[in-house]
């Protein structure tokens, strides 16, 4: 009894050394749960070893009032020691948040410190609140600086009153892209694309700015600039070379076209006149080169042009058919063409165009087939939308086919066929051609708004489609396109002016004129051909349009415009010209020409454009 007394005695003893310790060592404590939980805890077994030595002395009967106490006391330092356990538990929890938050935080600074995008945050007046590194690297100042420093000190995005509309009107959470410019420090600039989005927190009202350094996409976009200009500038010059190249193939070509055409209305033997066709289809063949290159000149250039107007489908086949029918029988190939009857009188379109779709197919299929037949085929399929015609033209050969791994590249320039029995290389090609014409077909399809395909059993034949939608045309356009001028039957010759420099078309032209009755004078240049106006009289006036002195549309201006050629101001003038640009036609017709010829001209043609505009009346 004694030792447990002594031990009693001595938990006593310790325990008040460690309340009184506990109690002036109070401020140690950094987290005041844990000093309240031992402290009650402490408390407790104090007041307990003091009951329990007071019992060994026998003094219980003496200090009956302090044990009446311990007993009271007891339970209130059992509930402060519950209350100090739970707020330790609590605090415990909330640390564990605030560690978590803190880590958390941590990592987003990381994060944005190392961000390649500048981040900005400001209050509702403009004042910078926080940033990250680069945004201190984009502007030259330290974080200090920046801080508290408004944003228009460097900002040109928003001006002052900009920004209060942004607070003002804004919705909170809706973010705003704006680009501009950032000055330095040093006073330099930097082109900028800033996202702004407005947030709430704690009542308060801020924006965060996300910033990128837009430096190198100028960059790249200015030099990509200057490489598409420089491409543009490239491509108009090869246009332009293409094009002046055409002008002058097609002007010698025209005198020799003339001069075959002449000559084939002499006497000639059989010998001779074989001679004579073989040159003039020759010439026709560089021709209709000179004229693919040229296309494909306004292909890679994007300036090949649709221009829609009213015309006779039934009639572009009909040609068609004219035109090869010769070539056809004359290589024993069976051509035959047939149209839906259902399809409309007259539609809306390119005629000129679609025509040169049909004679490159047609003319292939006419090419690659050394014997059997050739149909061609237009078929009125079920229209899409009311007043609009879907056309399917099938144009089906039985020749030499096209090989499978051929298909992928059909349609590429400069594409050409090889025919199917033996490897072929430059020196030993069996067919003619430039490789340009089912490219420049298909570019044209497409123009359109129209699709083409091809199939095709090598060694049996092929079958190109090429499907159209076209509108139709309204009643009176109709009627204006199925007109045909009129000629006047009591005058079979006109007197025709011809402007031409070239000695050799001169010649040619106006002789072939004056042996089909009409009479011609002629003019070395523009400025000669005034001149004839002002002492004579013309049913015509053929115009070149390249000429020294004064060129053809400025003597056409100066006919529909000079006070002193006002009696012949309205006299037809027709362009008979190597221009053969779209661009070109239109500036013929605003300078006031009633129609063009396209050099070399075509006999047929030439007297058909003289008797519809010569006899056309005039006040």
């Amino acid at each position: 009894m004694a030792f447990i007394g002594i031990i009693e005695l001595s938990g006593l003893l310790v325990s008040l050394f460690g309340l009184v310790g506990l109690l002036l060592f109070r401020n140690k404590f950094p987290q005041k749960d844990s000093y309240f939980l031992i402290l009650g805890l402490l408390s407790w077994v104090t007041f307990r070893n003091l009951s329990n030595s007071l019992e060994w002395l026998g003094l219980t009967t003496i200090f009956d009032p302090i044990e009446d106490y311990i007993q009271f006391v007891e339970p209130l330092l059992w509930g402060f020691f519950l209350y100090a356990f739970l707020m330790r538990f609590e605090m415990s929890a909330r640390i564990r948040i605030q560690k978590s938050l803190a880590r958390s935080e941590q990592r987003f600074r990381r994060f944005v410190d190392n961000a390649r995008d500048a981040f900005f945050m400001a209050d509702t007046d403009g004042r910078v609140l926080d940033v990250n590194n680069q945004a201190c690297d984009m502007l030259g100042y330290t974080r200090k600086e920046l801080l508290g420093m408004r944003t228009t000190t460097f900002s040109s995005l928003f001006r002052d009153q900009e920004y209060t509309e942004f607070w003002t009107y804004h919705p909170v959470g809706q973010p705003l892209l704006r680009i501009g410019e950032y000055t330095r420090k040093d006073g330099s600039t930097l082109p900028v694309e800033a996202n702004a989005i407005s947030f709430e927190q704690s009542g308060m009202r801020y924006v965060l700015g996300i910033v990128r350094d837009i430096s190198d996409r100028r960059r790249s976009e200015r030099e990509l600039l200057r490489a598409k200009e420089a491409a543009e500038t490239a491509s108009r010059a090869k246009s332009e070379f293409l094009a002046n190249m055409s002008h002058e193939m097609r002007t010698p070509l025209n005198g020799i076209m003339g001069m075959l055409q002449l000559m084939n209305t002499t006497s000639l033997d059989q010998e001779q006149q074989d001679y004579s066709r073989n040159a003039l289809e020759s010439c026709k063949r560089m021709t209709r080169l000179v004229g693919d290159i040229l296309d494909l000149s306004r292909v890679e250039a994007g300036r090949l042009d649709i221009h829609p107007e009213p015309f006779d489908f039934k009639d572009i086949m009909r040609s068609a058919e004219q035109l090869f029918r010769p070539a056809a029988e004359q290589q024993g190939v069976a051509l035959r063409f047939r149209i839906d009857q259902a399809i409309p009188g007259t539609l809306v379109g390119d005629a000129a165009r679609l025509h040169q779709v049909l004679n490159n197919l047609v003319g292939n299929a006419v090419k690659f087939t050394p014997s059997g037949s050739v149909d061609v085929t237009a078929d009125l399929l079920s229209p899409l939308e009311p007043g609009r015609s879907r056309i399917l033209l099938s144009i089906r050969d039985t020749g030499i086919g096209i090989p499978c791994d051929a298909l992928d590249s059909l349609f590429k320039p400069f594409t050409q066929f090889r025919a199917p029995d033996r490897s072929e290389d430059y020196y030993t090609r069996t067919y003619q051609g430039a490789g340009l014409g089912l490219y420049i077909t298909k570019r044209l399809v497409e123009l359109m708004e129209g699709s083409m395909a091809v199939a095709s059993d090598d060694g049996k034949g092929t079958t190109f489609y090429v499907n159209l939608t076209l509108p139709h045309a309204k009643p009176r356009e109709a009627e204006s396109s199925s007109e045909q001028p009129l000629s006047d039957p009591s005058r079979t010759a006109w007197r025709v002016l011809l402007a031409e420099d070239d000695a050799v078309n001169r010649y040619a032209v106006s002789r072939q004129l004056e042996k089909h009755g009409h009479t011609v004078t002629v003019a070395n240049n523009g400025r000669e051909a005034l001149d004839a106006l002002r002492t004579g009289r013309f049913d015509v006036v053929l115009m070149d349009i390249q000429m020294p002195v004064m060129n053809g549309l400025e003597a056409t201006r100066a006919i529909r415009t000079d006070p002193t050629l006002s009696a012949v101001a309205d006299v037809p003038v027709v362009a008979l010209t190597a221009h053969v640009m779209q661009e070109d036609q239109k500036l013929f017709l605003e300078a006031g020409m009633n129609a063009h010829l396209t050099k070399p001209v075509d006999l047929n043609e030439l007297l058909a454009v003289l008797d519809d505009h010569g006899a056309a009346p005039r006040s």
